[in-house]
């Protein structure tokens, strides 16, 4: 096996979402280290050879912050069902897959658990998210437009009252 950088690495990150009194908000790190130093993101990282990427996102929950997830309450669903974006970092290509997910009740604690890589998390509302944004996640608001929460493309009808803005439903769904 070749020690070389491939050309084109993967990364998978979640979305992760809950909505106390009606207002989504999303969980959101800062980053550490050489890869996005400063900039705020959704948990996640690369993405293993031969890795699935619902396992690869929910064991990188739990390694960055300590929180588990279970996928039959939460819905893990792809955000969009091919890679995302192409960030280019340190001269290796970057795709993304996001996934998103819901949780209810009350907003977890989430710990640092990679101090190294996380400087603290942050439960933030989609509209005001902190800055400055981590790339990926910065073209995520350019291409879907910073207002409209990106739930509802994923969350099927059965989830409707787990929407958290009705407006941004009437939005993406009419």
């Amino acid at each position: 096996m070749s020690s070389e950088k491939p050309l084109v690495a993967a990364g998978a990150a979640l979305i992760l979402v809950n909505c106390t009194n009606g207002q989504p908000y999303i969980l959101m790190g800062k980053r550490r280290g050489a890869h996005g130093a400063g900039t705020w993101s959704f948990p996640g990282g690369r993405v293993e050879p031969g890795e699935p990427i619902s396992d690869m996102v929910l064991r990188e929950l739990y390694e960055e912050t300590g929180l588990g997830l279970d996928l039959d309450t939460a819905g893990l669903r792809p955000y969009r069902p091919h890679p995302f974006n192409n960030v280019e970092v340190d001269a290796q290509a970057w795709v993304t897959c996001l996934l998103i997910a819901w949780i209810d009740g009350a907003k977890p604690v989430a710990e640092v658990c990679e101090p190294d890589r996380c400087e603290c998390w942050r439960w933030a509302v989609w509209d005001n998210l902190p800055r400055p944004l981590f790339a990926p996640v910065g073209a995520l608001l350019k291409a879907r437009g910073q207002t409209v929460l990106p739930v509802c493309e994923v969350c099927p009808s059965v989830r409707r009252d787990k929407c958290c803005a009705d407006v941004a439903w009437r939005l993406t769904h009419s």
